[in-house]
């Protein structure tokens, strides 16, 4: 028997970030779901695809975790940096990638000298935006601007990005009977992670505010997320 929209809903539930890193800290809590190597290879190229990632970039990735893409993606870049906030899943992330640097950060602090220092040319994250609550995401990307200050093309990559317009999606894998109409006003969190659905219209606005070319695009695997990519030349933020 299915459950109702509300039985649903009363199963999510807002986290504090603190909560969420604690969360990510335990070693039970798994980055990846699905570890499937064709699964692990198909997202590994569209990050490579959606970031146009050349021999000439240093990349830096968002939100690493266990830094499992990062292994297959690492070769085709001449750097590679990480960060997140959970030292279990960092610690992993480095045996994964031996030629990777990787820094304990949370994604809304300035980030450490070190990724000034090391100048990233693209920048992505893969299901870590809805982890950041929509009122910080101005913050979320400004953070990533200001390492971006040299006069050349940069990317900024967030994909897999749940996308509260697709919502109905998710929702009618538990209910097939729920509809769109019945979602609205109602679609805050996402999960039992207190992870955030997204209003795409919010990456809009961060960059006409910025004076960012904004894509939105639909995501590789689930049809309920959105990838947003960003593109502009590097300035002083």
């Amino acid at each position: 028997m299915h459950k109702s929209l509300n039985e649903i809903l009363g199963e999510e539930k807002e986290i504090s970030y603190e909560e969420c890193q604690n969360l990510w800290e335990d070693a039970e809590t798994l980055v990846h779901h699905d570890t499937s190597l064709k699964l692990i290879k198909e997202i590994s190229e569209h990050i490579i695809d959606r970031c146009c990632l050349t021999k000439d970039d240093v990349l830096l990735n968002v939100g690493c975790g266990d830094g499992l893409f990062d292994s297959l993606i690492a070769e085709y870049v001449k750097g590679f940096y990480g960060i997140d906030f959970s030292n279990q899943k960092l610690s992993i992330a480095k045996s994964n990638v031996k030629s990777g640097h990787y820094y304990q950060q949370s994604f809304l602090d300035k980030y450490c000298e070190a990724l000034y220092l090391a100048k990233p040319t693209k920048i992505y994250s893969y299901s870590v935006a809805q982890y950041c609550k929509p009122a910080d995401l101005d913050t979320f990307i400004y953070n990533q601007l200001c390492l971006c200050t040299e006069n050349r093309e940069y990317v900024i990559a967030h994909l897999d990005i749940p996308d509260k317009e697709k919502a109905v999606y998710y929702y009618q894998k538990q209910n097939p009977e729920i509809t769109k109409e019945m979602l609205d006003g109602n679609v805050k969190t996402l999960f039992g992670d207190g992870s955030y659905w997204h209003d795409m219209g919010d990456f809009e606005q961060i960059a006409k505010k910025y004076g960012l070319e904004c894509e939105i695009a639909d995501a590789h695997y689930w049809k309920y997320r959105t990838d947003v990519i960003y593109r502009f030349n590097g300035r002083k933020w």
